[in-house]
């Protein structure tokens, strides 16, 4: 095996003029966005192949219709276009004046936009930011009028349908350069939901793109005239059910033709680079393969190379799809996407994207080395690094669901990405022959090599191996910054399976696994050398996440900052998940409704899944995740498990599930006794699998009370605004509107007996011995006056307790703001329903707005925490693995008044990064008005009972 001397022939013949002529032909039909052009142009990938003289050649089709799920795609709906402009209408001076027109330029309207009637329509122009906040709609009339928007019109999509808007034009360029000034982005996403495109029943809106110059042009004009600007737009395309295509064809190998070698280049996309002559230059190494070989310069394959083309993501999908009972027999995937723009259009280096360490394959010190011996044949300048996995797409076959090593070299498009400016023209030769070279390298040696080969294979994955480790050694690893002896371990265990990979070529070659052994041996011997002078200097292990048996509360302000245990972390120990391969990898979520699918993308770890094996515990997973991206799992991430568990990507395995009678005697323990009246603020997900789940919580809270006992909890609704007028939201009623909370509340004010107050934001809900007096509220009241159910609570002097949600929920404090006269308490109105059905508008002069310090008590202790505990007024103790804290609602208020009063007026309202979206300032303006109430004596510490 002569990588060099393959190189050097590789080299020789490819030709890259080929390239950018198959290039600007691909481009030519797919710019259009267009499915018909689509259509067009899988028709010539086909033919390319054909000419290249691939055999089995295929073009799958796949439903375009909204509704039709390949792994976790919902394929969108098909479009075709025809035309589309936009043009002034008013004021008379520009009338006619085109801002956008499809047919000179296809990025100007966007994918899956409506047809509007024959004719067009003309609407006046509304300015609504970056259109995907709801607050930018507020106060502004925007039905029957097309929106202006500086963001992604797929961001905006969903509520400028909405609030009745008939299109949408943005000028929002995401690369802003000057070069780019008068180019057209390609905004590809066009939904109301996650997915790229839109579903079956989806209301559809259209949407145009302008150059980021013609966008400030527009946007002085409606500054400067004193009537509103009109637009007259027609867009002539259709949306429908159809189908999209995957093509496919491979160079068939000699005596393992079962076995094979990919290569996926994806296409349908509006730019030449981004992926036109990915494409043009997979057929260009395969015909040159092909050629060298029949011409007899190049020996024969013994496995076979296929060539895959299709939608990114989605053809990729496909295809998985379509050959997962096969899988066993793919050597290796080689994804290439964006290998022609100059590295001074860029601006960036190449990166070569590496398999997840799941995954660790002798593969990625392939790829490594030819780039290596490229640059050092032909004194390159192309600089190129390892880049760590983090970039899904058509790298997914590396998913261990799949299980195919993926190794990805990607030129970054930098400020030309998804932009009209991507032609060919603009292209590189160099740039397609490096990729080409190592490319047709790369698939050659996998698909040809035997026994004899996997020996020098496993020398190249051992020469990367050693390389890596000295670079954790050494701290000058990325992800090294704190080298320790179970991250070194780690890593050397990772480069053993590389080596160990080899054995994929030759699995029944004693040779070769004698071979990788000796290699494993003496990376063995040269790590303990190493380390033997760095053992007593290098720490064991990375520091470990707290857990509730070893916690300490903080003692000082010195630990203010530092994490504290958090629900979802101390769950880990205790749960195996378990991944449902059919779904494939979990990125789009497309089983889960929109908004619960963007909440739980907050918290989506793909390497975490890929380390699910289904005997590791997240503990183990958390570890994992840890040494290879340098960051743990996010304490939201069990959460997001048991979303996603409903809907069938993961089932959870639980090591010990609570039981009603064993959180009963937990919170004995912790002091609740029969008779209190005890106020409970609650986190369900961190008590982990509870056997009878909310009602068994509730249950166990009344058993711990007793019958003489009173359990109240918050019933609150104030979060979704569901009550504010205008916001859209049905009027608040005390009988049908859910409580937003938590789980266990809005279980609780639901059952039989339970009393819940009259409140429209803040009410109450509470069962037994004064539950009547405590809910017992007109709805007019404040409800964190004196009178109202917080002053009650002080009254009996309830017990708090904070159930696995930390201090960050303690609602007792708004009650010292209110009865101190803090600012931070400020006039909301909300909408309510009487028991007739007539609703009427309810201002509450004293609400809670903006944000606190105090908030963040869920995540860190804060400096107020440390001001109650060294006052000595909160208990700790678990609740099977939740953490809980317990106090006497009268000691909080009263500490806190008497903090106020005499130690820091504005403790409250430290710490606080971005208090209110609508009002940056609210945060200066609580401080400085509240020391100037206390200085005025405006403040008031009294309490009457």
């Amino acid at each position: 095996m002569d990588l060099d001397a393959l190189l050097k022939l590789l080299i020789a013949e490819i030709d890259v003029e080929r390239i950018r002529n198959h290039a600007e032909a691909i481009h030519t039909t797919d710019r259009w966005s267009s499915y018909d052009r689509y259509h067009e142009t899988a028709d010539y990938v086909l033919g390319l192949m054909r000419d290249n003289k691939l055999r089995d050649l295929r073009k799958i089709t796949t439903p375009a219709d909204g509704k039709t799920v390949v792994g976790d795609w919902l394929m969108p709906l098909a479009w075709d276009a025809r035309a589309g402009t936009v043009t002034i209408s008013a004021p008379r001076k520009y009338q006619g004046k085109v801002l956008a027109d499809y047919l000179v330029e296809p990025n100007h309207l966007v994918r899956w936009s409506s047809p509007t009637p024959p004719g067009g329509i003309t609407a006046d122009l509304v300015d609504v930011g970056d259109g995907a906040c709801p607050k930018a709609y507020a106060g502004i009339d925007v039905a029957g009028k097309i929106v202006l928007i500086n963001g992604y019109v797929g961001e905006a999509k969903a509520l400028a349908a909405e609030h009745g808007a008939v299109g949408i034009v943005s000028d929002m360029m995401p690369e802003p350069h000057l070069d780019n000034d008068q180019a057209v982005p390609w905004h590809n996403v066009f939904a109301t939901d996650q997915h790229w495109g839109p579903t079956a029943n989806e209301t559809n809106l259209w949407a145009f793109v302008l150059t980021p110059g013609d966008g400030r042009w527009l946007r002085r004009l409606m500054a400067g005239s004193r009537h509103p600007v009109q637009l007259h737009v027609e867009v002539d395309a259709t949306l429908y059910e159809g189908e999209t295509d995957t093509i496919t064809g491979r160079l068939r190998g000699r005596d393992k033709s079962h076995e094979e070698v990919w290569v996926y280049t994806h296409i349908f996309e509006c730019g030449a680079d981004d992926n036109a002559a990915a494409c043009a230059l997979a057929q260009e190494v395969l015909g040159t393969l092909g050629r060298l070989i029949r011409e007899r310069r190049l020996p024969s394959l013994r496995r076979s190379i296929r060539h895959i083309a299709g939608w990114e993501w989605i053809g990729s999908t496909v295809y998985l799809d379509d050959r997962k009972r096969e899988l066993r027999n793919v050597v290796a995937t080689l994804n290439l996407d964006c290998v022609g723009l100059p590295r001074a259009a860029t601006g960036q280096p190449v990166q070569l994207l590496v398999n997840p360490h799941v995954q660790s394959s002798f593969t990625d010190a392939l790829m490594l080395d030819l780039w290596d011996r490229y640059a050092r044949l032909r004194s390159t300048t192309v600089q190129a690094r390892e880049t760590r996995y983090g970039r899904p797409s058509d790298t997914q076959f590396c998913d261990p669901v799949y299980g195919i090593p993926t190794v990805f070299p990607y030129a970054t498009v930098g400020r030309l990405c998804h932009n009209s400016r991507d032609v060919a023209a603009m292209h590189d030769p160099e740039m397609y022959r490096i990729f080409a070279a190592t490319a047709g390298a790369f698939l050659y040696t996998l698909a040809s090599a035997d026994a004899g080969d996997a020996g020098p294979l496993a020398d190249i994955a051992y020469a990367r191996a050693v390389k890596s480790l000295v670079g954790k050694l050494n701290g000058t690893e990325p992800l090294s910054k704190t080298p320790c002896v179970d991250a070194v371990d780690y890593l050397a265990e990772r480069q053993r399976e590389a080596i160990r990979s080899v054995s994929r070529l030759a699995p029944r070659s004693a040779k070769a696994r004698q071979h990788t052994g000796v290699l494993v041996e003496r990376l063995d011997r040269w790590l303990a050398a190493e380390r033997q002078s760095l053992d007593n200097t290098l720490p064991v292990a990375l520091p470990q996440r707290a857990t509730a048996d070893d916690w300490q509360a903080p003692s000082s302000m010195n630990d203010v900052g530092r994490l504290q245990p958090q629900p979802g972390l101390l769950l880990l120990p205790q749960v195996t998940p378990i991944r449902n391969a059919d779904y494939g990898s979990p990125f789009w979520l497309s089983r889960l409704p929109a908004n619960e699918a963007k909440q739980s993308m907050r918290f989506l770890n793909l390497q975490a899944f890929f380390w699910m094996d289904g005997k590791r515990n997240l503990q183990e997973i958390d570890r994992l995740v840890t040494h290879e991206t340098g960051k743990p799992v996010a304490p939201g991430f069990l959460w997001s498990l048991r979303r996603l568990e409903r809907y069938g990507y993961v089932s959870l395995r639980w090591k010990k599930p609570l039981t009603r009678r064993q959180i009963a005697t937990e919170l004995r323990c912790l002091g609740v006794g029969r008779g209190d009246v005890l106020f409970v603020h609650s986190a369900l997900a961190s008590l982990g699998y509870v056997t009878g789940g909310s009602d068994a919580v509730i249950d166990a809270l009344r058993d711990a009370v007793g019958p003489q006992g009173t359990l109240v909890m918050p019933a609150f609704t104030y979060s979704k605004e569901i009550a504010i007028p205008g916001a859209g939201g049905p009027p608040y009623h005390p009988r049908r509107t859910a409580c937003d909370v938590g789980i266990i509340p809005d279980t609780f004010w639901r059952r039989p007996g339970v009393r819940r107050s009259a409140s429209a934001s803040h009410s109450i809900a509470a069962i037994g011995r004064q539950a009547e007096f405590l809910t017992s509220d007109d709805v007019n009241m404040e409800a964190y006056g004196r009178d109202g159910a917080f002053g009650k609570l002080y009254e009996l002097d309830a017990k708090v307790l904070m159930l696995g949600c930390g201090l960050g929920p303690n609602s007792c404090l708004h009650a010292v703001e209110d009865w101190v006269g803090l600012p931070s308490m400020q006039p909301v109105d909300h909408l309510i329903e009487d028991n007739g059905g007539s609703t009427r508008i309810i201002r509450y002069q004293r609400q809670p707005i903006g944000r606190r310090e105090f908030y963040l008590n869920s995540e860190k202790v804060t400096k107020s925490e440390v001001m109650f505990r060294q006052c000595g007024i909160i208990e700790d103790g678990c609740v099977g693995p939740a953490m809980a804290q317990v106090f006497m609602i009268r000691n909080m208020i009263d500490t806190s008044m008497a903090i106020i009063r005499d130690r820091d007026p504005c403790f409250l309202f430290h710490d606080v990064d971005d208090p209110d979206d609508s009002a940056p300032d609210l945060t200066h303006y609580f401080h400085e008005e509240t020391k100037r109430r206390l200085q005025a004596g405006e403040l008031c510490f009294e309490v009457e009972i």
